[in-house]
């Protein structure tokens, strides 16, 4: 073997290695998770200057799943709740003619996960719901922009086995004067979401050491 098909060996073990370690992360590595939401706007408080009932819209979002931090709490009546919550890495809107991406460093994104459950109260009833929702807002020199977006499964105690779900978003926009442009709703939001596995920082050295051990012995046997 030549040295340059060696060398071209060893790089290609080395990203064959490297890239086995980012698909097969453990449960520890973190994860960014990349979503959508999409609809069509069936609701409008103001005759929007970009944005009409009728128009269809997509919102991308992404998040950190390693960042997110977990709550829980109980309150007198027999209610729990519990999730997770974290911040926004990213979130781009696009309907009609309006087309924004978020700016966090003038606002805030969050995600966020629910669990709710109210035990029996005196009428024998209970109640349980699961939700999840992502919202941004921020101020720019054009002006204020918010969306928000949720899906919310909720089932009766009086009613067991019927779901109910709702699925809910909301744009509105104001320019500088505080007057809103856009301030519309859908009931219609449909959720999508994959994750990519990333290695941690405290990983990537293991791998690289790993890659290094296997062209060693490559190299071994190839001299013999």
């Amino acid at each position: 073997m030549t040295l340059g098909k060696r060398i071209s060996t060893s790089f290609a073990a080395v990203a064959t290695l490297l890239s086995f370690g980012i698909l097969s992360c453990d449960p520890t590595q973190a994860a960014i998770v990349k979503g959508s939401v999409t609809g069509t706007w069936d609701y409008s408080y103001v005759q929007g200057t970009n944005v009409s009932i009728g128009d269809s819209y997509t919102a991308t979002y992404s998040y950190d799943d390693a960042l997110l931090t977990p709550y829980s709490a109980s309150i007198p009546g027999g209610v729990r709740y519990s999730g997770l919550y974290g911040s926004l890495m990213s979130l781009v809107v696009n309907s009609g003619s309006y087309s924004h991406t978020f700016d966090f460093s003038n606002g805030r994104g969050e995600v966020r996960f629910e669990d709710y459950i109210r035990d029996p109260d005196f009428y024998n009833a209970s109640y349980t719901s699961k939700f999840f929702g992502v919202f941004g807002l921020d101020n720019t020199a054009q002006g204020y922009n918010f969306f928000r977006a949720y899906n919310q499964s909720e089932e009766f105690g009086s009613l067991p086995g019927i779901l109910f779900n709702s699925e809910y978003a909301r744009l509105n926009t104001r320019n500088n004067q505080g007057t809103d442009t856009n301030l519309v709703e859908a009931s219609n939001a449909r959720f999508r979401s994959g994750s990519t596995a990333v290695p941690t920082p405290a990983l990537l050295p293991g791998l690289i050491g790993l890659s290094i051990s296997v062209l060693r012995k490559r190299k071994a046997q190839a001299a013999k």
